[in-house]
């Protein structure tokens, strides 16, 4: 998983908490960035192309994508 892509995933379930469940969010806040699952190891680059991005500045489109 890249470091844009976790991060965009967790802008994502940050806003959807503020909207359906802000106490939830709340106990949250504190966290920046949460750490992935041990079976995922986060690596440097952008969000995956297919993802709508409005979090985010685009992703520039990679060769051969």
């Amino acid at each position: 998983m890249t470091q844009d892509q976790l991060a965009h995933e967790w802008a994502h379930l940050r806003d959807k908490l503020a909207r359906r469940s802000p106490e939830v969010l709340a106990r949250w806040a504190h966290l920046a960035l949460p750490d992935p699952h041990p079976m995922l190891v986060v690596v440097p680059g952008p969000v995956e192309p297919w993802e709508v991005l409005t979090d985010l500045p685009a992703a520039p489109v990679r060769p051969g994508r």
